[in-house]
């Protein structure tokens, strides 16, 4: 059985209004997800400063810092995606918060000891980006559990606007929590974040589908290596069979490579070759959150009218144009801040509508019992080549400085359009909803 036995929905909610808002559990979990997202985006501007203000690391070291976090994917992408499929989502979840809350808190408190070292971050990167996939796909798995199939579009927009808000407001506290007590203190304030998701997800009722015939098909498997292997390796045949998933998967992955080429010593690039100050990048940040945002409430909007396919197709596409932007900023340090800002604006709108369409493509075409092994197949490939980047990105910004590798990556994006220009080709000539 394929992922193409379950029908394409490309309108969603047009008929039926579903009010998430007097849906107690998916309220909760909504709550939880923007607290964890907000402390995500305090991190995602104090981590990389923890080491290059704190810590006082080179390019090729950053590199291997953020290369470390997108190695989680490529290690243990394969073999998350069949736990999700046969463990409690519920429980992978507690965990993976909890977990989180835990690494990261050593931060600031090995500041605080003055044991901090710089092998720590690059470790805890690691288990955290491994705890992050697998919450990433339990919580997309689990969101069908919680919510009708005619509402996921519109779930799915409000957790990616909640990430907009997150976008918004994270920078902005970073930079409150950096001025008081340093970097590390921002990176603990992700680690209370983490523990109020978690008691957020231990509240909810819903339960998951009876996983007791999956249990009984693979019992005995399991004390044979071909049978983990094949049960491993199941999602990619799920995914590879489908046009649209394996079309959307490849354009993605050649996009992110270059993109992550980009980030790799994005923040180097702000400070070094620009004089952005931590204030400045953070207003940046919460600006373009703020398209983001108002991108993500109006996602259902846009798939009722062009379908979750040419969403995909859009916010990709959109994504490019600013990641060329991020390269091309010169002048003086404001009209270097104004390009900067236009660029992370359109990655930020791009982002959300790939976000909200590809997630429920996935959740309406894939059945239940195979959503984590195909989203975890599917992030495997978009994910597999991210810690090279980062390391390669590290590598060429040592020797030529901080702006060839956001030159080199914004040219790789650009050839990338050529996987999404496949993508929409393949939707035009595949219209028709697959039979079950």
């Amino acid at each position: 059985m394929t992922v193409d036995s379950v029908p394409v929905v490309e309108t969603v909610g047009q008929s039926t209004r579903v009010r998430l808002c007097k849906n107690r559990e998916f309220m909760t979990y909504w709550l939880g997800q923007s607290v964890s997202q907000v402390g995500t985006a305090v991190s995602y501007i104090a981590l990389p400063l923890v080491a290059v203000i704190f810590l006082h690391v080179d390019a090729f070291a950053l590199g291997i810092i953020v290369a470390a976090e997108k190695l989680a994917p490529l290690v243990l992408g394969p073999f998350v995606g069949p736990l999700v499929d046969n463990v409690s989502r519920r429980a992978l979840m507690l965990i993976a918060d909890w977990g989180r809350a835990l690494l990261l808190g050593w931060i600031p408190i090995g500041a605080m000891l003055h044991v901090l070292s710089v092998w720590h971050l690059p470790v805890i990167g690691f288990l955290v980006g491994a705890l992050t996939m697998t919450f990433n796909l339990a919580g997309q798995a689990f969101l069908p559990r919680m919510i009708p199939t005619r509402a996921l579009a519109d779930g799915n927009g409000k957790l990616e606007a909640s990430q907009s808000v997150a976008d918004v407001t994270g920078p902005g506290i970073a930079s409150w929590l950096i001025a008081i007590g340093g970097a590390p203190l921002a990176v603990g304030a992700d680690a209370v974040s983490y523990v109020a998701s978690g008691c957020c997800i231990w509240r909810l009722r819903t339960r998951d589908a009876d996983k007791s015939r999956e249990r009984r098909t693979h019992t005995g498997a399991r004390k044979h290596l071909v049978a983990v292997w094949h049960l491993t390796t199941s999602g990619f045949g799920m995914l590879w069979s489908d046009r649209i998933f394996r079309t959307v998967a490849a354009s993605r992955a050649v996009l992110n490579f270059f993109a992550q080429f980009q980030m790799s010593v994005y923040f180097l690039y702000l400070v070094d070759s620009l004089h952005l100050t931590p204030s400045s990048i953070g207003a940046i940040f919460a600006l373009s959150g703020v398209a983001g945002f108002f991108t993500a409430i109006g996602s259902k909007w846009f798939a009722n009218r062009i379908g979750l396919g040419y969403l995909v197709v859009a916010g990709q596409s959109v994504s490019v144009l600013g990641g060329i932007l991020l390269a091309s900023a010169f002048g003086s340090t404001l009209s270097a801040a104004a390009i900067i800002l236009a660029g992370e604006v359109l990655f930020a709108m791009g982002m959300a509508m790939y976000g909200v369409g590809y997630s429920t493509l996935i959740q309406i075409r894939v059945r239940d019992e195979q959503r984590g092994r195909v989203s975890g197949a599917s992030r495997f490939m978009i994910a597999a080549a991210l810690p090279a980047a980062s390391i390669l990105g590290g590598v060429v910004g040592a020797a030529f400085g901080p702006r060839m590798p956001l030159i080199i990556g914004a040219a790789g994006m650009a050839v990338g359009v050529v996987g999404v220009a496949r993508l929409a080709s393949a939707l035009r000539a595949d219209d028709s909803v697959p039979s079950t």
